[in-house]
């Protein structure tokens, strides 16, 4: 195997860890955390009966609700990025 510039090491090792990472990710996702290296997320399946809140704690509620989908909006434009990245350092490394 020919030797490698400090270039060419440090994509190839980025595009390593970014496919570790997502693939993890990804089989944490689909298979839980009982194998693997937990991520937990806090799940949204959870219901309030909001008749019963007072006016404080609805405000509350309603600012926790907006940062859930904020944090959810950022999951995927991550799992997309890492994809991109990937991708692009595959591609990369078939030109070196």
């Amino acid at each position: 195997m020919a030797r490698q510039s400090l270039g060419e090491k440090f994509i190839s090792s980025a595009v390593r860890q970014i496919g570790r990472d997502l693939g993890k990710t990804v089989s944490n996702e689909l298979f839980g955390d009982a194998h693997s290296t937990p991520v937990r997320h806090i799940k949204g399946d959870q219901t309030v009966d909001k008749s019963s809140l007072s006016p404080e704690e609805r405000v509350t509620l309603h600012i926790a609700e907006k940062q859930a989908q904020e944090e959810k909006k950022k999951a995927i434009w991550g799992w997309i990025i890492a994809a991109a990245v990937v991708s692009i350092g595959s591609a990369l490394l078939e030109l070196l």
